[in-house]
């Protein structure tokens, strides 16, 4: 009996743990830190927004608003509708002011 019970938490952890431990971003978490850029902002050519996180695109905004960049570059495909996210990117982009 104690050895079911020993298997059968075994198997329920080997799933739950690594799916709960993906879901909250712990990985990203752990290793965000190594690959985010520590330097000074400078000036570019553009901004490029690869669609993914909902904080992107505001961020984008704002260092373009800074003077940061003259250009928006959003990239992003679609699996569930006809709009893709660079397009629903763009269409918010508008709405805060950013020129077509």
């Amino acid at each position: 009996m104690i050895k079911k019970t020993v298997i059968i938490l075994i198997l329920i952890s080997s799933v739950v743990f690594p799916a709960l431990f993906y879901h909250l971003k712990i990985p990203h978490k752990l290793i965000g830190h190594h690959l985010s850029p520590s330097d000074a902002l400078a000036k570019a050519d553009a901004i490029v927004v690869v669609s993914g996180d909902s904080d992107r695109l505001p961020h984008a905004v704002s260092l373009y608003k800074q003077g940061f960049a003259p250009t928006l570059i959003l990239s992003g495909a679609t699996r569930e509708s006809s709009r893709s996210n660079a397009k629903a990117m763009e269409i918010q982009a508008m709405k805060e002011g950013i020129p077509k």
